[in-house]
């Protein structure tokens, strides 16, 4: 599977919602160290928030993980790590989970940018698999802050006020409604500030 940079996932946040602690902030719910078998496990659970409007967004919740103390090889031949970063491993890990949620880097995890999966082996259920002789191009970084900012902005919409949030794309893009469909940067632009006048 492909990675995502943690710090992309922070860009896109701060992009569509603000900056960390004005438009998006986090808390840590907990932190856990567990021994097991001479290894030493971090959990850290952590509860992400963004603004909507005047609003505070409900927890999104996230759990990520890292090895403090972590050994190799078998005995009598064992040897023993020690990760200083372990704790900001297992945060970052906790923060890109509770992202992932609102469809940060959404296409990898999707299958659209590489995946863990051999040629031939099957995919879980859930993940999508191009159909057809045309292969689907990936989504660009822009165009997933766009899909992310009109989740978030089109929440509890109802038909109407979707069908209204359609003919605006529209009108931005010259007739495409679909932003996955849409290439243009300045196009991908307008559609991302319409979104984020929405939760302005």
């Amino acid at each position: 599977m492909s990675n995502i940079n943690p710090q992309w996932r922070y860009e896109v946040l701060t992009e569509v919602f603000g900056a960390c602690g004005i438009g998006w902030k986090y808390d840590v719910e907990q932190i856990r160290v567990d021994d097991r078998e001479g290894e030493t496990v971090l959990t850290v659970i952590v509860k992400l928030y963004y603004k909507a409007g005047d609003a505070w967004s409900e927890a999104i919740p996230g759990i990520g993980g890292s090895k403090l103390v972590a050994k190799e090889g078998t005995p009598p031949n064992v040897r023993f790590y020690v990760d200083d970063e372990a704790f900001k491993k297992a945060l970052t890990d906790a923060l890109s989970v509770a992202a992932k949620m609102l469809g940060i880097g959404a296409t990898v995890y999707a299958g659209e940018h590489g995946t863990k999966y051999p040629a031939g082996d099957k995919q879980p259920s859930g993940t999508r698999r191009q159909t057809g002789t045309q292969e689907a191009q990936p989504m660009t970084p822009l165009q997933s802050r766009v899909i992310t900012a009109l989740r978030v902005y089109a929440k509890g919409f109802d038909a109407r006020q979707k069908k209204a949030l359609t003919e605006q794309i529209s009108a931005i893009t010259g007739g495409i409604e679909d932003p996955r469909r849409v290439r243009d940067e300045a196009h991908l632009r307008g559609i991302l500030e319409l979104a984020k006048g929405g939760n302005a």
